[in-house]
């Protein structure tokens, strides 16, 4: 039995997200029989007669499919309706796991006979039904598009502590999407009694991993030095983001650090609406670092701001990757559209500065971060947090580092990271259940490249690419805690407005 995934229509959004899942699929031959070439199938167009009457065949006879709401009318004629979408949440587990909360904030058509994820205002907007011996998962119309959607939004992110902290951060969760992407899939693959198999999302059989972001913006070279002594100390490898203009006198330093990878945050501490603005602020900084030997392989913007014309500037400076929580936060990498071909390496986008304004002591900023980190092993996203020198928070670093140490992340550079990345992007494989054991076939064999498979029973095992490795693997569950409230969690408040107020000042004095 192939274990491929089939789909209608080439889409820049849809492979972004398949990407990140990393399973196997493929654009849809109409000339297969369905059945045996593809163990589902995702509709993401709008199909011709002899196409729908292939695919009702292809579920009636015990095939898996997703489709977005707009394509399901005609083929199952189902009614939709259009709705707005500020977010999606269920307390209870969905298709065996509990979801985080997704923000969509747009408008999308659902099914009128939605029974599964509710919206905002309690609302179910996804539809799951049998369908002869088949399955189908309908999900609401204009969601998955939302992988690149760039609009902006100050909203807190939850703590398990106390009062969530604030920031200017993407609208929408992209990686939220992503999650609840994978486990449709992989629903739809169990009900059929078949294992469900996607790339790992760390090298080798490494269980996560841990990078550690610094924007440097007017740190001083004290602050610089005892922070540099407490990653090094600690065995950290960590990505500095220099703001040059402030630090030129001393720019000289970062060339000294030791298994560190040093990367451009600005000249001037600004991003600009205009590209070219962009592009002068990136190449002075740029000329800054390389009078000290420095090539940097990556941008952070300051503010973790993000724009199309930015990226472009970005891209057009020669740079690998950049990392703007504006565009994405708590996610995978991934591009942002087809015409931004720039890596974005998405971190947790609270530091200590932000901590510190919704009144945590130290223990409390140590005990929010490694809730954080067990967030992340949980859901399987990369472990990436970031800081400041200015924040002088050395004794929490070193709580946090021996916390890392402790749970055995692997500790990685940015640039690192990102051409990691960019090589699983480009694994194709394809895997097949034959006598009940699994076989892979890949054109390109590579040790640090492993498969994630997931059994019915939900057994979880790390398989190398190649087949000649194997182990059994232990997730701990993902839940929020019984107070979660979404609700309050997504309410703006006069003190966020004034936070939001204070930011564009302070932007217009730099």
């Amino acid at each position: 039995m192939n274990l491929t995934v089939g789909i209608t229509k080439d889409l820049v959004h849809w492979n972004i997200l398949l990407r990140q899942v990393g399973i196997s699929y493929t654009i849809i031959d109409w000339k297969d029989d369905l059945l045996n070439h593809y163990s589902v199938i995702i509709v993401n167009s709008f199909l011709g007669k002899d196409e729908t009457q292939k695919i009702l065949k292809f579920v009636e006879v015990g095939g898996s499919l997703l489709s977005e709401a707009d394509f399901s009318e005609s083929i199952f004629k189902i009614t939709t309706k259009q709705v707005y979408l500020k977010y999606l949440f269920s307390d209870e587990m969905i298709f065996g796991y509990h979801l985080p909360l997704i923000d969509l904030y747009r408008n999308c058509s659902i099914p009128s006979s939605s029974d599964l994820l509710n919206d905002q205002n309690g609302k179910p907007t996804v539809s799951v039904f049998r369908r002869g011996k088949g399955n189908v998962i309908i999900i609401p119309g204009n969601f998955i598009s939302a992988v690149s959607d760039d609009r902006v939004l100050r909203k807190k992110i939850y703590s398990l502590i106390k009062e969530s902290p604030t920031e200017r951060v993407s609208k929408v969760s992209k990686g939220s999407i992503c999650h609840f992407l994978r486990i449709s899939i992989e629903y739809l693959f169990h009900k059929k009694n078949l294992p469900f198999i996607s790339l790992w999302n760390f090298p080798g059989s490494s269980k996560n991993i841990f990078a550690f972001r610094i924007d440097t913006d007017y740190g001083s070279q004290k602050q610089v030095d005892l922070l540099y002594k407490t990653i090094i100390g600690n065995n950290v490898k960590g990505t500095w983001f220099v703001e040059t203009q402030s630090q030129e006198k001393w720019i000289y330093k970062y060339s000294s650090f030791a298994n560190q990878e040093i990367g451009l945050h600005c000249y001037r501490h600004r991003v600009f609406n205009s590209y070219r603005q962009n592009y002068n602020n990136l190449k002075k900084g740029l000329e800054v670092l390389r009078k000290a030997s420095i090539i940097p392989k990556g941008v952070a913007a300051p503010f973790g701001e993000w724009n199309s014309s930015f990226s472009k500037a970005v891209e057009d400076n020669g740079f690998e990757y950049s990392s703007e929580f504006a565009f994405s936060y708590d996610n995978f990498p991934q591009i942002a559209d087809e015409k931004n071909e720039i890596l974005q390496i998405p971190v947790h986008p609270i530091s200590f500065g932000r901590l510190l304004r919704a009144v945590y002591n130290d223990n409390e900023m140590y005990e929010y971060f490694v809730n954080v980190i067990n967030q992340k092993i949980a859901l399987c996203e990369p472990v990436i947090i970031y800081t400041h020198p200015q924040e002088e928070r050395y004794d929490i670093h070193k709580r946090i580092f021996n916390f890392v140490n402790e749970m055995d992340l692997y500790k990685i550079t940015f640039y690192e990271y990102a051409q990691w990345w960019k090589k699983r992007n480009l694994i194709n494989y394809s895997a097949s259940l034959i006598n009940n054991e699994i076989k892979t076939e890949s054109e390109i064999k590579d040790e640090t490249i492993w498969l994630k498979t997931v059994y019915p029973s939900k057994e979880i095992y790390l398989m190398s690419l190649s087949g000649n490795k194997k182990i059994k693997m232990d997730l701990p569950e993902f839940k929020y805690d019984s107070n979660f409230n979404p609700d309050m969690l997504r309410t703006y408040t006069y003190r966020m407005f004034k936070d939001d107020i204070l930011f564009h000042m302070r932007k217009k004095k730099l």
